[in-house]
């Protein structure tokens, strides 16, 4: 049994004073004890606020490394020490369209580490079956349709974690969506210029949410809702968002957050290799991609990615959006949990769960970030982060 004291502890539903969390052999909590003493040794207690491990579904990169150009187990590792400064204790690394030993690359990677790893979860595939007009970034010579060989090829890819695979459901038919989602993949929608029906069709047939939401999609037309008014009116959808400001405006958030709640939305960083590094800059598919005042650009100006902690868009999210501390947490560990479909495990402390926990400064600032019970990372005394 190992014991953690925490001065403030939310634990998904309400807030604890001086806790102690129990956590047994397995990583998992075995008890919660609100106004605890101190415990004797000083490496066990954790002053700020303790949190339910943060959850990223979307992690292009970090700590220097692009999974795509590093699909291997140290790429992996550098990402999950990259990640740990950063409150992230679980993610999926995500593959953008790329070619097919990319993805049997990745997939290979994340089955190898993922015993060594527990910050990892799956693999997102974000492409290669997407709307060739609605690409970004993506490399568009990568682009498949996804016909029978192609559905195949992925169910083979199904590895033993929960994998997420965006789409666009236009290109896409019900069956293969439907077969994609009894084979344990949660199919989000993206990169996409569907209309109200093809999102409808794709939602009957098991899709769960969006990428990225509002960025690289059909927008809202007063004649034709396209993906956003889609994923505005049907309202069980998860909607990944970007809070960085300039994937999708502060008012926009706000008006998001006010109209539709946020009980369905998961903040995501997209992150990339500039997250927890030094480098300003970084080669995707051959590309330069620059670091600018806050935007990660292409030489035609296009976004690529997001130089963004997800611990910062937690702050955006309460700053931008007008939500609670409490809510921008769940957005970004219980909410994500429920939309992969992992929350019997994660996004919550109580008795049972996985002991995953990201504690924070009074500026929302990682502090420390402890995976199944076991500290990954912790802020130096009087420090800036590692």
């Amino acid at each position: 049994m190992t014991r953690h004291w925490f001065e403030r502890l939310f634990d998904g539903a309400t807030e604890r004073e001086a806790c102690v969390l129990e956590v047994d052999d397995d990583g998992r909590v075995a008890a919660l004890r609100e106004h605890a003493p101190r415990l004797d040794d000083p490496a066990r207690n954790f002053e700020g606020l303790a949190a339910p491990g943060l959850l990223d579904m979307q992690v292009n990169g970090a700590g220097g490394v692009l999974f795509n150009a590093s699909p291997t187990r140290a790429g992996l590792e550098t990402m999950a020490r990259a990640l740990a400064q950063t409150g992230v204790c679980h993610f999926l690394p995500t593959v953008l369209t790329d070619a097919p030993a990319v993805r049997r690359a990745a997939r290979d990677a994340v089955e190898q580490a993922r015993g060594a790893l527990p910050e990892l979860l799956g693999v997102h595939y974000e492409g290669p079956h997407i709307d060739p007009g609605k690409r970004g970034v993506h490399r568009a010579e990568a682009i498949e349709a996804l016909d029978a060989p192609a559905l195949a090829a992925l169910l083979e890819l199904r590895g033993t974690g929960r994998d997420l695979i965006t789409l666009a459901p236009e290109h896409v038919d019900a069956p293969h969506i439907e077969a994609l989602s009894q084979a344990g993949f949660a199919v989000f929608m993206g990169h996409t210029n569907a209309r109200f029906a093809d999102v409808a069709r794709a939602r009957a047939a098991g899709a769960r949410g969006f990428t990225h939401f509002f960025n690289a999609m059909s927008p809202l037309h007063h004649r034709e809702p396209g993906a956003v008014g889609a994923g505005l009116l049907l309202d069980d959808l998860w909607l990944g968002l970007i809070a960085d400001g300039h994937h999708v405006a502060p008012e926009v958030l706000r008006m998001l957050a006010e109209r539709r709640g946020c009980a369905r939305l998961c903040l995501v960083s997209d992150g990339m290799p500039t997250v927890a590094s030094e480098r300003s800059r970084f080669s995707l598919y051959g590309e330069t991609i620059e670091l600018r005042e806050g935007r990660l650009t292409n030489a035609e100006g296009r976004l690529a990615g997001a130089h963004l902690p997800l611990a910062r868009a937690v702050k955006n999210a309460v700053e931008m959006m007008g939500v609670s501390v409490h809510a921008a947490l769940r957005m970004a560990s219980a909410q994500p949990a429920q939309a992969l479909g992992v929350d019997a495990e994660l996004g919550t402390l109580r008795p049972g769960m996985r002991a995953s926990v990201s504690v924070f400064g009074p500026e929302l600032e990682p502090r420390a970030t402890l995976v199944d019970g076991q500290v990954r990372w912790r802020v130096e005394a009087g420090g800036a982060l590692g």
